[in-house]
């Protein structure tokens, strides 16, 4: 994970705190991030050069953050249920913290640099997920450990299969009010992993 100064952390909170009150990525400018990290705006500037870089930065800082959570539960000597149900909830907290909103803004339309910035943070970003995608893996070897599951599948299988897994889960937890009465967080998540269960088994 980068090393980031106490005051550009404060920025990616400040970020956070815009999307968790409902601030749209799109509508946020360099003066909201500048109040909401009780930062001057010309300070901004000294260290991110456009709203941009702010924002490609603070999706770098919490993927970051995520990973070395997520490494915490890869290596505690629980069973590969426990570990399932701890990677669920880290992932839904993250939704709950706003971070789906912030992952958004490489789609809109204002922000045409993005892609650039990316470009050039290729290199970063795909080491990023690159830890990510091996972490997920040690907490699946973990289940095959204990032989409920089977990565006897395409690399690109179990990839589809864990994407598809977790995006149900959070899908089906943030429907509208009244659209989803099944059942309620823990018993979705029972779903989610019998679901996973059967995806990794031959």
């Amino acid at each position: 994970m980068k090393n980031y100064t106490e005051k550009e952390i404060c920025v990616f909170n400040g970020v956070m705190a815009l999307s968790k009150a409902g601030k749209k990525i799109y509508n946020i400018t360099v003066q909201d991030i500048a109040k909401a990290a009780n930062v001057g705006k010309g300070t901004l500037y000294e260290y991110f050069p456009s709203k941009e870089e702010i924002l490609l930065n603070t999706l770098v800082y919490f993927l970051g953050l995520e990973n070395q959570k997520a490494q915490k539960i890869a290596q505690e000597n629980i069973s590969f249920k426990d570990k399932v149900y701890k990677l669920y909830d880290l992932i839904l907290k993250s939704f709950e913290d706003g971070f789906a909103a912030v992952s958004q803004f490489s789609s809109s339309d204002e922000m045409l640099d993005i892609p650039k910035l990316i470009n050039d943070s290729k290199e970063y970003i795909e080491q990023v997920m690159t830890t990510r995608n091996q972490l997920i893996m040690d907490i699946l070897q973990s289940g095959v450990d204990e032989g409920v599951i089977s990565l006897e599948f395409d690399a690109d299988y179990i990839t589809m299969a864990i994407m598809a897994n977790l995006s149900c889960l959070n899908y089906c937890l943030h429907l509208p009010t009244g659209v989803s009465n099944v059942c309620q967080i823990e018993q979705k998540k029972d779903y989610a992993y019998t679901i996973l269960l059967k995806s990794l088994n031959h």
